[in-house]
């Protein structure tokens, strides 16, 4: 990558800034390589850093079939395929930055990463009480030590971040993000958000689309 080297086990992700020269040496026989291009705007002050290389560990799966799931939706629905990516590079730059020792029990890494992958489905709690081979009261005895809250209110929540993030730091439409949350219904998700974040998913968008036309003055008088 650019003359640097970087070794590629399995479980690796790298992020390829543009143009950049890069070149693969031959795969081990047996190996697979998925990517994507993509195209993201300016950084900000917020902007999160990441390596080129990191090892993914435990999240490498949930993370490669969300990149599945983005070359799947990329011919059939745009929209849905960006806000696929987004949350992919957020899990990408948050990755290794937990800590396994925060929780009381090792299921808890897995729990929150099998809750990650399956934000999109409307599912109960009891699926993942067949998943993991625990009980109802004991999965909320575990979400309540570690995080505060239930675990339904820990779904909730996530669902909730996950859609106020992509309304305030993207363009992709409304209706494309209530249904990768699994809501088909808009007024549905609608109410939701107002539950959860205090405002109307419009509301939200319009303050970032506000945002936006404030900077822009300034961008263009630094063109000038």
């Amino acid at each position: 990558m650019d003359g640097a080297e970087f070794p590629i086990r399995p479980g690796a992700c790298s992020l390829v800034p543009p143009a950049v020269r890069l070149v693969y040496d031959p795969f081990e026989p047996g190996g697979s390589h998925g990517f994507v291009h993509f195209q993201v705007p300016p950084p900000g002050e917020d902007a999160l850093g990441v390596p080129r290389m990191q090892q993914l560990a435990g999240e490498f799966g949930s993370c490669f079939r969300t990149l599945q799931s983005v070359i799947r939706f990329r011919a059939t629905d745009p929209a849905r395929a960006n806000v696929r990516l987004h949350d992919l590079l957020y899990t990408i730059a948050e990755c290794g930055t937990a800590d396994d020792d925060a929780y009381s029990h090792p299921v808890m890494r897995p729990l929150l990463e099998w809750i990650e992958l399956h934000l999109a489905e409307r599912f109960q709690v009891a699926r993942i009480c067949r998943e993991f081979s625990l009980s109802h009261n004991y999965l909320n005895r575990l979400f309540r030590a570690d995080l505060g809250c239930t675990i339904g209110a820990y779904i909730q929540q996530r669902r909730a971040e996950r859609a106020i993030r992509l309304l305030t730091d993207t363009t992709i439409p409304i209706k494309a993000i209530a249904a990768d949350l699994g809501y088909l219904d808009l007024a549905q998700f609608s109410t939701f958000i107002k539950r959860q974040g205090g405002q109307a998913p419009r509301r939200i968008r319009g303050a970032l689309m506000e945002k936006r036309t404030c900077q822009q003055p300034e961008a263009d008088a630094a063109n000038e």
